[in-house]
């Protein structure tokens, strides 16, 4: 039994294309499907039920496997998870899509977490605060959805977004940033809708990283910014830096916006990562 999981919550979610996915799956792997919500599942008895052979396909975006891994967190499954791809920004896609054919369980556990106020969280792709974590807030309650969407929140965060100075702590060193605009801890390489914030970034070795982009101007960092999705922002030594270790703390006496794999919050004033 192949099991199609989604977020009938999400915003890219419509019965219509889920049912279209499943008959197309059944078809080509000549099996029988079904779907279930994530909201819905009750995961002792879920879980519980499955049998060996059965596989589970989460269907969604970034906030859908951020959801699931979050679901999942202290139970070990043993059937094989694929994944399909149905979001806006699908960054856990494009890091992996070479893969994507395969199950994608590996990717899924053993994952850094993130604590803030009183939340932990497992995260998939990074944390971003500043002015990634204020887009994404943009983003999030804006009524239509879609590139256009992302593109026209990134215009207003850098038209309104303000500067402030962060302490970043690495295993332990201390590191004083001025004029910051994003401070982004990262588990893969990729964020925001493609965006290679930390190129080197690795999923499955021991390290999260962070990139930090400081002192810059708003003109020198619109000119800066495409230069991020290629991944060659690190050209500019003086206001791009990027640190690695196991454990990963952020400061900000002002409060900051942040975003976990896409899901915003504001006024978090210390971020603790830890691989």
């Amino acid at each position: 039994m192949d099991i199609f999981l989604f977020n009938e919550l999400s915003g890219s979610f419509k019965v219509k294309k889920i049912n279209k996915m499943m008959k197309k799956w059944s078809k080509k792997h000549n099996s029988t499907t079904y779907g279930v919500s994530l909201i819905d599942l009750e995961i002792d008895n879920f879980f519980n039920n499955l049998k060996s052979d059965d596989r589970l396909i989460v269907v969604g975006g970034d906030g859908t496997l951020h959801y699931f891994v979050n679901f999942i967190c202290d139970i070990e499954v043993k059937n094989d998870i694929y994944y399909i791809p149905n979001g806006t920004g699908n960054d856990f896609y494009k890091s992996i899509k070479k893969e994507i054919k395969k199950p994608v369980n590996k990717y899924l556990t053993n994952l850094p977490t993130v604590e803030f106020q009183d939340k932990k969280l497992r995260f998939l792709n990074g944390c971003g605060t500043g002015l990634d974590g204020y887009v994404c807030s943009l983003v999030n309650n804006s009524e239509k959805k879609g590139k256009l969407s992302f593109f026209k929140c990134t215009y207003k965060g850098f038209r309104k977004y303000k500067r402030t100075d962060i302490e970043v702590i690495v295993d332990g060193k201390t590191y004083e940033f001025k004029r910051v605009f994003l401070a982004s801890i990262m588990n893969g390489n990729v964020e925001g809708g493609g965006m290679k914030m930390t190129p080197k970034a690795k999923r499955l070795d021991d390290l999260i990283d962070i990139c930090i982009i400081h002192k810059l101007s708003k003109f020198s960092l619109i000119l800066c910014f495409p230069l991020i999705y290629l991944g060659w922002h690190r050209i500019k030594r003086k206001a791009v830096t990027i640190l690695s270790g196991k454990e990963i703390t952020i400061k900000c006496a002002d409060g900051l916006y942040m975003q976990v794999d896409g899901e915003d919050y504001k006024d978090i004033k210390e971020i603790y990562a830890k691989r």
